[in-house]
């Protein structure tokens, strides 16, 4: 059963009241998921493993947790650690992650449930709000509650013929996105796997970073940052390498990662807005992880659309995808600064 209750600041709070009340919110009451009626359902055999619940904040928790029983839906995408379900519980639609059981990696796993819980303080409008981690012993089971922010990604609608991607666009698209960054680095965290897989884009076409599976907490300043020298041993979250197609130089040849790691991946993401195609094509990564640290290799401009050349708009959008992927981490903007950028772009 839910034996502890755990709020946003990860302290553990003890139960008193009822049953399964504790003093800041409302705790699930022990569960267990059925297949055959699509539900987590109540049970109170105390004998079964303890179960933990970390929630957000107590008004969100308040306002979303249920009592007793979470309705799943369909899946409605799939990762490397787990899928994603539409979910309803109370009446209020949902999306709620379930963890792979059975991974190659368990270690790997453990760490990016960790991550998917630093990121439970976090309310911004361009962030997948995270509601709740409800985890059972030894991780045998691992749900992840999260606001439903639409079936559309970034990448469905880069992949779409039928969706204008004009530069008007593509430019909220990136102040969306590097409004969440900018959030997300003030709060001492890390991404580390921006790509638009990951972009949510809801109904008024807003765009909301999710998939915090591989963030990190990084409590030095930018420059003590930079000027440290590669890391000769595994980093405390190097098993979650994020994709190799929008991973930072620096990243691939082992150092700690910074804000900067972000600004790389977003600078790709913006390539990717602008030609509507796979990084680096179909070539092997071994190849292009090579090229990338040792030849300065990016994404080709060879294919850009003919606008790139004529229109102003377009052309200062170029300028910015190449400043975000330099590889001197130091050189590229931050999201502060690539908000300045968009801004004047669209003045223009």
């Amino acid at each position: 059963m839910f034996d502890t209750c755990k709020a946003a600041d990860l302290e553990e709070i003890s139960l008193i009241g009822k049953p399964f009340e504790c003093s800041r919110c409302i705790c699930l009451a022990s569960t267990n998921f059925s297949c055959k009626t699509n539900k987590f359902e109540q049970f109170r055999n105390t004998n079964e493993t303890s179960t933990t619940m970390w929630i957000a904040s107590e008004k969100i928790s308040e306002e979303i947790i249920p009592k007793t029983v979470c309705e799943i839906g369909r899946a409605i995408g799939s990762g490397g650690f787990g899928t994603v379900y539409e979910a309803s519980l109370e009446g209020k639609k949902l999306a709620v992650k379930k963890m792979h059981r059975n991974v190659k990696n368990p270690e790997a796993l453990y760490q990016s449930v960790q991550a998917e819980k630093l990121v439970l303080p976090l309310r911004h409008p361009n962030i997948v709000r995270t509601l709740a981690v409800l985890e059972r012993e030894n991780l045998q089971d691992v749900w992840i509650l999260m606001e439903f922010a639409g079936h559309r990604t970034l990448q469905s609608i880069i992949d779409d013929d039928r969706e204008l991607l004009e530069n008007a666009r593509r430019c909220r698209f990136v102040r969306d996105i590097a409004c969440a960054l900018k959030f997300v680095h003030e709060n001492s965290l890390v991404h580390l796997d921006l790509k638009p897989a990951n972009v949510i884009v809801d109904r008024q076409d807003v765009c909301k970073l999710g998939d915090f599976g591989c963030c990190q907490s990084v409590e030095l300043t930018a420059k003590d940052e930079l000027s440290l020298p590669p890391s000769p041993s595994p980093s405390p979250r190097s098993l979650l390498t994020g994709t190799f197609a929008y991973r930072a130089p620096e990243l691939l040849k082992g150092e700690l990662p910074s804000i900067k790691a972000d600004m790389y991946s977003l600078g790709i993401c913006l390539w990717q807005m602008l030609t509507r195609e796979i990084p680096y094509g179909l070539e092997s990564h071994f190849v292009v992880i090579f090229g990338v640290v040792a030849h300065h290799l990016r994404p080709s401009l060879a294919n850009l659309p003919p606008v790139a050349s004529s229109d102003t708009s377009t052309h200062a959008y170029i300028g910015l995808m190449k400043s975000l992927w330099q590889a001197s981490p130091v050189n590229r903007p931050t999201a502060q600064e690539v908000l300045q950028t968009v801004n004047d772009i669209e003045t223009t």
